[in-house]
């Protein structure tokens, strides 16, 4: 038993003595020695890194949102139809006694600015900033300061395979033993929606919709070598219509406003 009891105390006093020493290291490493322009680097890229996949994640939620109401996040009173417990936007008014609809003119600039103002009021009050001065675990034994701006800059850019989502936010690392800094005010975060796309998908139908009337999306699809899947429903009186692209399960869906009756 003493021979166990001795053997147990020297693994923990090796484990003791292990640990001190890399504390130690750690301490003469990122405090008393000043960090190199590409220490800094490093550190920033990592940073940088996480900010942007933060970003990215912050960003899904309110795009999917955002297709499955038809390019609306807070539709108003009226201008929705309450379908399978998601409010989804009338895009086209009915004229009475016609094929024909009114469209609604839903630019993809009045999307943008929705996207960049739900996206900013999610990430200012999120820990995407807050937690990068929490990084890394031993704060106050860092060998530089993290100097950072108030509130990030959002602006959106909807592609047709993907939305941009770039984030202006100053951040600066400055050395506490040099003259050393390095900054970074520019990041990116790519969410591989078809927005943009399934937008353009819509205002096909809205045009044929408002000049014609029936919309026949088998023709469409045809024509667009399958790269589209529509499915068109009637939730009576009004018309439903589900886009979607072949190799991509995001939905942009959207009302025709129906007469009763018709």
């Amino acid at each position: 038993m003493n021979k166990k009891g001795q053997a147990t105390a020297f693994v923990i006093l090796g484990i003791v003595i292990f640990a001190l020493v890399s504390i130690i290291f750690y301490v003469r490493q990122n405090v008393f020695i000043a960090p190199s322009e590409a220490n800094l680097k490093a550190e920033l890229d990592s940073i940088k890194t996480n900010l942007e996949s933060c970003v990215k994640k912050t960003a899904e939620d309110p795009l999917r949102q955002i297709g499955l109401q038809g390019g609306y996040l807070e539709p108003k009173q009226d201008t929705y139809r309450l379908f399978n417990d998601t409010k989804i936007s009338y895009l086209c008014y009915d004229i009475a006694n016609t094929d024909q609809c009114s469209n609604r003119m839903l630019l993809l600039d009045d999307i943008k600015k929705q996207i960049d103002e739900v996206i900013y009021q999610k990430l200012i009050s999120s820990d995407c900033f807050v937690s990068i001065k929490e990084v890394p675990v031993f704060t106050g034994l860092r060998n530089y300061n993290i100097i950072t701006g108030k509130n990030p800059v959002v602006d959106s850019d909807i592609r047709r395979d993907n939305v941009l989502i770039k984030i202006t936010y100053p951040i600066a690392l400055q050395s506490k033993r040099s003259a050393t800094k390095i900054e970074a005010r520019d990041y990116n975060a790519i969410v591989n929606y078809p927005l943009g796309d399934l937008y353009e998908v819509s205002q096909d139908i809205l045009d044929f919709e408002t000049q014609f009337g029936e919309f026949d999306q088998l023709v469409y699809m045809l024509a667009k070598k399958g790269e589209y899947r529509i499915y068109k429903q009637r939730p009576y009186p009004d018309k439903l219509y589900v886009l979607k692209k072949a190799d991509n399960d995001y939905i942009f869906q959207f009302m025709i406003q129906g007469e009763p009756g018709k």
